[in-house]
């Protein structure tokens, strides 16, 4: 797995509470126990996609990532992705 940012089980249910959040099934092709991003982008990666705070739970652990979401059927979650909130099923891919 790659290095993520490990943070603690407060913190990740500090950061589901910020704003209502997009749900992800896969982080970086992983499957993740649990995991969401939250709805407001951070910033612009460099292709001009959105970058959300992603908190995932895997294996026990907790994790904190910045990454580009897609949804299922691969169509980029742009701005600020309320439109996806508590959506399920999306996918992201960190790029920090």
């Amino acid at each position: 797995m790659k290095t993520y940012k490990a943070i603690t089980e407060e913190r990740y249910y500090e950061m589901l509470e910020v704003l209502p959040p997009i749900y992800v099934r896969s982080v970086d092709g992983i499957e993740v126990d649990r995991g969401f991003s939250v709805a407001e982008a951070t910033r612009h990666a460099n292709d001009g996609r959105s970058a959300f705070t992603t908190c995932f739970m895997k294996d026990g652990l907790y994790y904190e990532c910045e990454a580009v979401l897609s949804t299922d059927e691969g169509k980029a979650v742009k701005g600020s992705g309320y439109e996806y909130e508590y959506s399920r099923g999306n996918k992201a891919q960190s790029i920090n």
